[in-house]
């Protein structure tokens, strides 16, 4: 294997694979794991309009946020969530890991519902520039039909809201 680029939050390399008895080199970004929240707060959704330099575009967004080297995914999302918007979850609960583009990638979102919260302080990284507001949840699906929400993951946390009964009941 061999870096090719490192930057903040990934890195590019070749790598090499053994795929039925022969030897293969793909390049992969390795990324850091990322949490995405869902957060419900007096029975709206808490979406954020963030601006995203790379796409060079402000979109709607679920909080979310890259986890640290050996830390808890749930710890990352309580800490992401109270330094982007102001609120600690209480109460967090874990409900799906997917891969962003496993074809490409190594990122791994880990997804949590947070309903229960207290008042913290934003601290966000000098490079975020984001609003919050608040919603319904038909509305979001509703900005998902309109293409105003883009966002994958966003629109994944939106899903997963919509139909948590259907998906996770026990």
């Amino acid at each position: 294997m061999a870096i090719i680029y490192r930057g903040k939050n990934f890195f590019l390399e070749k790598s090499k694979t053994a795929i039925n008895g022969r030897t293969f080199i793909f390049d992969r970004i390795v990324n850091k794991e990322v949490v995405v929240i869902i957060p419900i707060l007096n029975g709206k959704l808490m979406l954020e309009r963030q601006k995203r330099p790379v796409i060079n575009k402000t979109i709607i967004e679920l909080p979310a946020g890259h986890i640290e080297k050996g830390e808890n995914p749930k710890i990352t999302a309580a800490r992401e969530l109270e330094e982007e918007t102001g609120y600690i979850p209480t109460k967090i609960k874990h409900m799906l890991d997917t891969y962003t583009a496993p074809g490409l990638s190594t990122q791994l979102n880990h997804y949590f519902l947070a309903d229960k919260f207290k008042k913290g302080r934003i601290n966000r990284d000098k490079d975020e520039s984001m609003k919050i507001f608040f919603t319904d949840i038909d509305a979001a699906i509703k900005m998902i039909k309109d293409k105003r929400i883009k966002d994958e993951k966003t629109i994944l946390g939106i899903l997963l809201l919509k139909n948590k009964k259907s998906l996770f009941s026990k």
